[in-house]
This record gives C-alpha cells, sequence and structure tokens, in this order.
C-alpha cells in the first residue's frame, strides 16, 4: 500500500475494455467518469511499468493477477482501486 506522502508512479498505462483509455497524472493518478454502473475490469500495461517493478497481488480482486483489477461501480458512487507493486533491488529483465 501506499504510505503517507509516498508518490504514484507516473506513465503507467492502463486498458479496459469496458472505460475509455485513462492517461495517469503526473501522480500515476487516474480518474474516469461517465462509467456504467457495473463491474468494470482494469488492466495494466505491463509494457509501462519501471524497470525492476514488481506487481504484487493485493486481494480477490486482482483476479489472481497482480495487473489486473475488478471495479465495481454503482450509480454516483466514487471508487478508488490501488495496484500494489514493488521494486526489486536489482532490477532483472521483464518477464510478461
Amino acid at each position: 500500500m501506499q504510505d503517507a506522502g509516498e508518490p504514484g508512479i507516473p506513465g503507467i498505462a492502463s486498458i479496459s475494455k469496458t472505460a475509455p483509455t485513462p492517461l495517469p497524472d503526473n501522480e500515476g493518478k487516474y480518474s474516469l467518469y461517465g462509467l456504467s454502473p457495473r463491474t468494470h475490469v482494469i488492466k495494466l500495461d505491463h509494457t509501462t511499468l519501471p524497470l525492476g517493478a514488481q506487481l504484487e497481488v493485493l486481494n480477490n480482486r486482482n483476479a489472481g493477477s497482480p495487473g489486473t483489477r475488478f471495479v465495481d461501480l454503482k450509480r454516483g458512487e466514487l471508487h478508488k482501486a490501488d495496484f500494489c507493486h514493488r521494486l526489486a533491488l536489482r532490477p532483472s529483465p521483464r518477464r510478461y
């Protein structure tokens, strides 16, 4: 989880079949609006992660894949969905 004052990672792209492709701000945060009230799946584009970054599963909302997140929207609700990562001490080649 993100610690207080810890910055997000800007520049990581995400993909969704049910929502427009958002662009992150300079803190790595996304803002989507006008989505239908249903379950959406947001998936991170692994090729845009910083070298050495490794995603980790937070809970069952990751669908067993750390780069995927279910988001259940209800009408008029604000919703926050987090992804978890850690940076390896020694970056290894990407294996996606």
